[in-house]
């Protein structure tokens, strides 16, 4: 199941693709969706591609400012334990 793909080419302002839909073709909770944007938006801001250390670090700092601005319900049952 692919969630978000972010595209890099040079020359060309990058493009994020975020998945609304789930496998079952059932709309993804918003949630969800606003958590693969932020993944992918984490993408954009590292220097490096890939899911390092330095990737982490930004991938979770900026749900810690979109848990503090209430755009995703940190109690939600749709958030999955790893975030």
């Amino acid at each position: 199941d692919i969630y978000g793909k972010t595209i890099f080419e040079a020359g060309k302002i990058p493009v994020i693709y975020i998945s609304i839909k789930d496998e079952n073709n059932n709309l993804r909770h918003i949630d969800i969706c606003t958590i693969i944007l932020i993944h992918e938006l984490a993408h954009l801001l590292q220097e490096k591609s890939g899911h390092d250390s330095e990737f982490k670090q930004i991938e979770n700092e900026l749900l810690e400012i979109a848990y503090q601005m209430e755009l995703i319900d940190k109690t939600s049952s749709v958030i999955p334990n790893d975030s």
